[in-house]
């Protein structure tokens, strides 16, 4: 053993045995152990202040990344509060705490990097807002400290019981720190999900939950009416796929900076035209709003056709890494001109030899401000089917309307559809139904914003 790396911690008045004189004493209690400061605050400020030196620069590495959707994906997975997670669990940090406030702070520096664009606090509190929510999933120190100082301290509770069986909480460990994290949670969650006393053992993942649910609740309720329409969109399930996918280039699911940063802003609600002229073609004559929601629905230019025949394009794919035989542009008969349907086979469980699928895709919830979940796709939904449905059955062909909002979300029919084939493609390749699945989504996410972006980018200014 060297003795030198070793520390001896006691009162003066018991240092260490004579065996043992080379052991440095420390009288002051003050002392990382297993790289975590423990003792007064002062020392522990000192300490993490240096810490947080070493987490600035990963940070100002991620930023020379220099792709912007790999940035976020290490952000939100590896650099926020994840890479603080091992100390906070140790010691409760204040979000006035100069190293907790500086850490916050950089991450949304490099948030703004990405985005391209600064962030107001309200573009702010909404990245930090789970995926699911209609954020970016950033967790910080000034939101979620409470909960992993609380998780640790009720979770090593009972093991420290059976270890030292007369010692209780209060002898191991600082009730008043303690205390200051149940008053942070407190202040930060809904008062039905307040800590009274420490009853139960929460874990951090439920604790968090609480917070995000009601930061979600806080924010929406101050929002304006077009944010919440958004935000109840990006609830949708797979709006956020695209977030969540791996950047590769081979398999399509791989933004550039500037596709990128153009979708992240439409989802912030960020200013993309200055000029209020829709660019999408000389024909057009529709006045462009800031938030570019025109650029989403414009017949002209590379809009709303382009978009479509990109995702229909995608689907395809799919269908012919799956297998699925199928053909493109189908008429109804040799007599009839009219396509009602973008592809069409033989479909599983379906008596007829011939279904038709029509990709359709709105933008009416955010330029309608919905706040009604998938409420414009159920209406696309229903006029698709008034429009085409009864041609096809006089026919003997099936005709099923695959309908998503430019946000991502998708219509529980093709929802079934896309699970199907999910697990057509898990069977060919040897791979789980989920893990297809997810590939699915992730592909026909990118491909939709990808659109998305090139619609925002060729009509704004």
């Amino acid at each position: 053993m060297n003795l030198r790396k070793c520390e001896w911690i006691s009162s003066r008045d018991t240092p260490p045995p004579t065996a043992f004189n080379l052991i440095p004493h420390n009288t002051t209690f003050n002392t990382s152990i297993v790289s975590v400061p423990i003792g007064d605050d002062n020392f522990k400020q000192e300490q993490m202040e240096k810490k947080s030196k070493e987490l600035d620069t990963q940070l100002n590495n991620l930023n020379k990344l220099q792709h912007y959707q790999s940035s976020l994906l290490l952000l939100r997975h590896s650099l926020n509060i994840s890479k603080a997670n091992y100390f906070l669990r140790a010691s409760f940090a204040d979000p006035r705490h100069r190293w907790a406030f500086k850490f916050d702070n950089k991450i949304r520096s490099c948030m703004e990097t990405i985005i391209g664009r600064p962030l107001t606090d309200s573009n702010w509190q909404q990245c930090q807002l789970p995926l699911k929510y209609g954020g970016f999933g950033l967790r910080t120190i000034g939101n979620y400290a409470s909960a992993s100082f609380i998780a640790s301290v009720t979770a090593a509770t009972p093991i420290i019981s059976t270890i030292h069986r007369n010692t209780n909480i209060s002898q191991w460990t600082d009730t008043q720190e303690l205390d200051n994290a149940i008053a942070h949670y407190n202040s930060l969650t809904k008062e039905a999900h307040n800590i009274r006393s420490i009853t139960t053992i929460p874990t951090q993942a439920s604790l968090s939950k609480s917070i995000s649910i009601n930061a979600t609740h806080t924010f929406t309720s101050n929002a304006n009416h077009r944010t919440r329409a958004m935000l109840t969109a990006l609830s949708t399930k797979h709006s956020s796929a695209f977030l969540q996918a791996p950047p590769n280039k081979y398999s399509r699911t791989m933004l550039d900076n500037i596709e990128f940063q153009t979708i992240t802003r439409l989802r912030l609600s960020l200013v993309v035209s200055v000029d209020e002229k829709c660019h999408g073609g000389g024909s057009c004559e529709h006045k462009m709003d800031q938030h570019g929601d025109h650029a989403l629905t414009c017949i002209h230019g590379k809009g709303r056709i382009a978009r479509h025949d990109k995702v229909v394009a995608c689907i395809t794919n799919i269908l012919k890494r799956a297998e699925l035989h199928h053909r493109r542009e189908l008429k109804i008969d040799a007599n009839n001109n009219e396509r009602p349907g973008d592809f069409g086979l033989k479909w599983f469980d379906d008596p007829n030899d011939l279904t038709l699928f029509d990709v359709g895709i709105t933008h009416a919830h955010i330029a309608n401000n919905y706040t009604n979940e998938l409420h414009a796709e159920e209406q696309y939904y229903d006029r698709k089917n008034n429009k085409s449905l009864q041609k096809c059955i006089d026919q003997g062909i099936s005709y099923v309307p695959l309908i998503a909002e430019t946000t991502g979300g998708w219509h529980k029919v093709a929802i079934e559809f896309f699970n199907k084939v999910a697990k057509t493609l898990a069977d060919k390749e040897n791979r789980t139904e989920q893990n297809a699945r997810k590939t699915i989504f992730q592909k026909v996410s990118v491909a939709l914003q990808k659109a998305n972006a090139i619609s925002i980018w060729s009509h704004c200014r």
